[in-house]
């Protein structure tokens, strides 16, 4: 019997009003070909997605929406429950601040306004609390500009930080080339995002 597995894809939307969010740019293309590939290789395979993302073409019947990151914490939380040997291959792009208290109507426009902002929680630093025994891929968009030894530090940080088994890192305005896959063992660079992204398939395929 495979081991289940779970695909986050697209961003976070984390309420201003009952109309607007602070949201990313990311249109989770890189989770629902993830996921589309996994179950195109009979692994039992959930994604949970955001609604840019599972507007997607090709993406997968199995899906369930998410919107606040909040939100998305519950979810997956219920889901790496259920369950606890599972994988979880965390591509989303999730909002690190929201509002201290979002307003439950509209606010009016044509005027200056203030938010006050708090930091999220950090969901993937809660995944292996939830499951020790749960496999995690997550993923780390670095700045512009990030040199690749300061990407190496940034992946490992983030890889002891969260007791990731894989790390999927890139430089933002570069995403295509210069991949890491970083573990606890090993680093290893692409010169393509594809090349990278077929090696984690793999890898996921041999834990399944």
């Amino acid at each position: 019997m495979p081991r289940p597995v779970l695909v986050t894809a697209g961003a976070t939307r984390n309420p201003i009003d009952s109309m607007r969010s602070i949201t990313a740019n990311s249109t989770g293309k890189t989770g629902i070909s993830i996921a589309k590939r996994l179950l195109e290789a009979h692994m039992d395979c959930t994604l949970f997605g955001s609604n840019v993302a599972l507007l997607q073409p090709h993406c997968p019947t199995s899906k369930l929406e998410f919107f606040s990151t909040r939100d998305l914490l519950q979810k997956m939380k219920v889901w790496i429950l259920e369950n606890p040997t599972g994988i979880v291959i965390h591509t989303a792009a999730v909002g690190d601040f929201e509002l201290v208290e979002a307003n439950a109507g509209k606010i009016s426009s044509g005027q200056n306004i203030t938010l006050s902002l708090q930091p999220t929680p950090k969901i993937v630093d809660q995944i292996k609390t939830w499951s020790a025994n749960v496999s995690l891929i997550s993923f780390k968009a670095a700045a512009p500009n990030t040199t690749p030894h300061d990407l190496e530090m940034i992946a490992g940080k983030q890889c002891t930080r969260t007791h990731s088994d894989l790390v999927f890192a890139n430089v933002l305005g570069a995403i295509q080339t210069n991949i890491l896959l970083y573990s606890p063992t090993e680093k290893q660079w692409f010169a393509k995002r594809e090349d990278a992204l077929q090696v984690l398939i793999d890898t996921v395929l041999d834990w399944g």
